[in-house]
């Protein structure tokens, strides 16, 4: 294996999913427009936890009546609910799951149990990077 050519193509992969992310993100309102252009998205690109939360973030914002009718808040948590499963030490999915849960759902229990997970985790990180100073 070439890791030169695995870097570049690594960040060719990023420059990419950031510009079609960048371009969705202003598209965030326009449901029509935001969910046409997510369906046309690259599969690889659809599976990045980035383009998940942008999705999550556009389907919390939808101003359509015709977009909520095709889901319910309970799947954007249960998306959150997976999202932190799977991507355990990405500290943005936690950030916008706490949120969700504590002002979108006004579940404060279980967004106190999503910051105290969330806290220990920043513990551990500082116990890590403490260990590489000794």
């Amino acid at each position: 294996m070439d890791i030169k050519k695995h870097l570049l193509a690594l960040k060719s992969f990023e420059d990419s999913l950031a510009q079609a992310l960048n371009q969705l993100q202003r598209e965030v309102g326009n449901d029509l427009s935001f969910l046409e252009n997510f369906d046309k998205l690259n599969n690889c690109y659809k599976m990045d936890s980035r383009s998940s939360q942008l999705l999550l973030r556009a389907m919390q914002l939808s101003k359509s009546e015709d977009i909520y009718s095709s889901f319910e808040l309970s799947d954007i948590e249960k998306a959150y609910d997976f999202m932190l499963e799977t991507n355990t030490n990405n500290l943005n999915i936690w950030v916008d799951a706490i949120y969700f849960n504590e002002i979108v759902m006004d579940n404060k229990r279980k967004s106190e149990l999503l910051k105290t997970r969330f806290y220990s985790l920043l513990a551990n990180f500082k116990k890590e990077i403490e260990n590489l100073e000794r």
